[in-house]
């Protein structure tokens, strides 16, 4: 006698098994998509309130700060190994992990 409990060797089961890997995949994918944004939203943040004098004194901001450079601090290692952006006004390793991300972001 033949027993269909929990296997997936019918075409059935296996069509199941499909979609919850699609379904996995998903909600893995959006959930990326949410974290990338929070990121940037962070940076964002982070550069609204540069511009405005607030400083690590605020908890909001060192919170940013924590976050963001965590990000930064691989591509400003990169710009500081090339000399990159040495003496420039603009944080360049800022901008460019900015627009990593948004890439990022936008091929999700």
């Amino acid at each position: 006698m033949k027993t269909y409990g929990s296997n997936f060797t019918s075409i059935g089961g296996l069509a199941a098994l499909a979609v919850l890997i699609l379904v996995s995949a998903y909600f893995r994918i959006t959930a990326l998509a949410v974290f990338l944004g929070a990121v940037l939203l962070l940076f964002l943040a982070r550069s609204v309130m540069s511009l405005f004098g607030i400083t690590e004194e605020n908890r909001f901001y060192a919170f940013c700060e924590l976050v963001t450079e965590f990000f930064v601090g691989p591509v400003r290692g990169i710009f500081d190994r090339f000399g990159w952006g040495n003496g420039s006004i603009i944080d360049l390793p800022y901008m460019a992990t900015m627009m990593i991300l948004a890439v990022l972001s936008a091929l999700i």
